[in-house]
């Protein structure tokens, strides 16, 4: 491969959510190592199928949830190459039609309101994963408002080629420090869940 990959491409994974076999859609997730287990980080409302708001079903036409999902992982020692993992999000998924043992973790006071979960996963035999820590090189980076940022995701369940990501471009559109009452950004699914990322002139690449 003549161009360098940006570590960037290498640490999202494209996510297919399944309600037993049927598939129901598409998402962003990207990968995470905490006291040495590895995370897979997406939504709430990705994973539970529901408005993290509301708590209302997304697919109200076939209430469906889903209950297991299916992502993308790096193969080792061959950049461009990925291995589908499968992974219940409940642990009694395939015991019954109505599982209530969710896998994941959610935020420790706020729960469902904070729309992000971390899926503990194991990769099997042959894949890794690169973790957004080697996309945060830069320990200190002052982000003001106006400044670009780049959304890493799959706009519409479109990737980049070979299963990397899109990266979108956008900008910082208010004061950081300055909380706001409600914000919309132009971000079509399945790039809600996708990291966003600051970048500086000088990248690392991956080989």
């Amino acid at each position: 491969m003549g161009t360098p990959i940006d570590v960037g491409s290498l640490v999202t994974s494209k996510v297919r959510m399944f309600a037993g076999k049927a598939e129901m859609g598409l998402a962003t997730g990207f990968f995470v190592e905490h006291k040495g287990q590895l995370y897979l980080v997406t939504n709430w409302h990705v994973v539970t199928g529901r408005h993290f708001q509301t708590g209302k079903v997304i697919d109200e036409q076939n209430a469906a949830i889903p209950d297991r999902i299916r992502f993308l992982a790096p193969c080792k020692g061959a950049v461009g190459e990925w291995m589908e993992v499968d992974w219940l999000l409940y642990s009694d998924a395939n015991e019954t039609r109505t599982p209530m043992k969710p896998v994941w973790l959610e935020h420790g006071v706020h729960h469902h309101k904070i729309d992000v979960v971390a899926i503990p996963i194991k990769l099997p035999e042959g894949a890794t994963a690169h973790t957004i820590d080697k996309v945060n090189t830069v320990p200190k980076m002052l982000l003001t408002v106006s400044r670009d940022v780049f959304v890493l995701g799959y706009p519409r369940g479109i990737d980049g080629g070979r299963g990397f990501p899109i990266w979108k471009r956008g900008s910082i559109a208010s004061e950081p420090d300055i909380q706001l009452d409600r914000c919309r950004g132009r971000c079509p699914a399945p790039s809600s869940s996708a990291p966003t990322a600051a970048s500086r002139s000088c990248r690392p690449r991956a080989g």
